[in-house]
């Protein structure tokens, strides 16, 4: 296994061992989604914590420290696993025994019916803050799907308009992953109200691209207990 380049170099601290153990599992996530050796980059330098120095080094220094390993072709690799679900559960347990060092999430992003046309330019804006798309569907939900989904809006004002729009067109579904990934996707995404977008966080990807208070184009789970639900509810064998 690859890890066996790794023990020859008894040098290295603790922490640089969990950063190739990292590095050495990342390159197991691929899945129907092809991540190219640049998106690996991003991800891999979007968790590594300000120690480990390669924020300061820059992307060169990081390339070559892979080459040094042996590992800079097999990012290139179409190798991919036997299962179309990405194996990303050895990170997490690797980041939640590491932590605070690496404190990888993974999280749910919905490109709503509205935008759908933009998906490609949404995703590769995802893709250069550093995450990974872990796995991705295009799904035309029907309103009683769209009701479960939304389910904890029951009774609410908004909840019909909503289940008719969520309804009304196909849908991209993505799981994504980097260090801190629900808090930074939110902040990516912005306030729910595209209006209050547009006059906070004119960069957004709501302010961009939505129109209103319910038209507002993305979805994003908001904690870890929505992304682990909303995750299984699309990815029901997802681990």
């Amino acid at each position: 296994m690859l890890l066996s380049y790794f023990s020859i170099f008894s040098g290295f601290t603790n922490h640089y061992c969990k950063l190739f153990t990292c590095l050495h599992q990342s390159i197991y996530l691929f899945s129907e989604v092809k991540n190219s050796y640049s998106t690996h980059i991003r991800f891999l330098r979007a968790c590594c914590p300000l120690n480990f120095g390669f924020y300061d080094t820059g992307p060169s220094s990081f390339e070559n420290l892979l080459k040094a390993f042996k590992l800079h072709d097999l990012f290139h690799t179409t190798r991919k696993p036997t299962s179309n679900l990405v194996k990303i559960s050895p990170i997490l347990e690797m980041a939640r025994e590491n932590s605070p060092y690496i404190h990888i999430e993974r999280t749910l992003l919905i490109i709503k019916p509205d935008i759908i046309n933009y998906a490609d330019k949404i995703e590769e804006l995802i893709l250069q803050k550093g995450f990974l798309i872990i796995q991705k569907r295009r799904v035309h939900l029907t309103p009683e799907q769209a009701s479960e989904f939304y389910a904890e809006h029951y009774g609410k004002i908004f909840y019909a308009t909503l289940i008719a729009y969520i309804s009304s067109g196909p849908i991209e579904v993505l799981v994504i992953a980097r260090e801190n990934a629900i808090s930074i996707l939110r902040e990516l995404i912005g306030p729910q109200n595209a209006f209050k977008a547009k006059a906070t966080a004119p960069e957004s990807l709501r302010a961009i691209y939505g129109t209103d208070d319910q038209q507002n184009g993305i979805h994003a789970s908001d904690s870890f207990t929505s992304a682990e639900k909303e995750i299984r509810f699309f990815f029901p064998d997802s681990k």
